[in-house]
């Protein structure tokens, strides 16, 4: 899970959500995309259409709301799934789309996770951003959608949130952003990395293998235990796998 830290100063949210977003769409290498909204009813209508109004998408932008307040679970999921349906059929007219979510509801985002899951939105070409004051602790249960697609986290607050730890949270903050300087990158990861392209932190993966003509096992002395032997193997699957740990930087 990527996140992006935003410290909004004495900007409101619409300013802090348009510099964000105004620095991912400088980063879409592709000019053909268009951007979607999706609201939960609380930010005004007029925060939304001002961003509309400043940003230049040239496939369009469309702006929706699943009005969360006061509605029951059985509402809410019947208008999620109609615009999830409609954002999904726009979303093939163009090459790449970019979701933008911006909720403070917890309930709100817990549904779109499920019905994000649900439709055929879930595909490596569409960019995901969900904006929120929310503390990284309440936002785990989005954890598995956004691990395994194009989607970063965008937490606005009024204070430095400090490292994030990738063991304990299973999140790494790949930028933060103020008015005055913009999005500054936190480690050597551009906004919205190649992530399922090479491992980061280099995990110690264990395979499992059989003997046989062309995969040998093979008893060698091992030098920190002498008198004991340890196992390798040879042959092209573990010379594959050798290539593979050495591209995807995995031991």
């Amino acid at each position: 899970v990527l996140t992006l830290h935003v410290l909004p100063g004495k900007q409101d949210l619409t300013s802090s959500v348009l510099g964000v977003i105004e620095a991912v769409l400088a980063s879409v290498a592709c000019s053909n995309y268009s951007v979607f909204f999706l609201t939960d009813g609380t930010t005004s209508a007029s925060t939304v259409y001002n961003l509309q109004g400043h940003l230049q998408v040239p496939r369009g932008i469309g702006v929706f709301e699943v009005a969360s307040d006061g509605q029951d679970n059985v509402t809410i999921k019947i208008q999620f799934a109609h615009v999830m349906n409609v954002i999904n059929q726009l979303r093939e007219l163009s090459s790449h789309t970019i979701i933008v979510v911006i909720s403070n509801d917890p309930a709100f985002l817990a549904a779109f996770n499920e019905w994000f899951l649900k439709t055929r939105l879930l595909v490596w070409s569409t960019r995901l951003l969900v904006v929120t004051r929310l503390p990284l602790p309440k936002l785990l249960h989005l954890q598995r959608t956004f691990s395994k697609m194009n989607a970063m986290l965008v937490i606005s607050s009024d204070n430095d949130l400090g490292n994030i730890s990738p063991r304990e949270a299973q999140a790494l903050r790949v930028a933060s952003w103020t008015p005055s300087r913009g999005v500054i990158l936190s480690s050597n990861l551009p906004l919205f990395p190649e992530k399922f392209s090479k491992f980061p932190h280099r995990p110690t993966l264990l395979a499992a293998s059989e003997g046989n003509p062309i995969n040998k096992i093979i008893a060698i002395e091992a030098s920190e235990a002498p008198g004991e032997k340890s196992i390798n193997f040879k042959g092209p699957i573990p010379n594959l796998m050798d290539y593979l740990a050495k591209a995807l930087n995995f031991s």
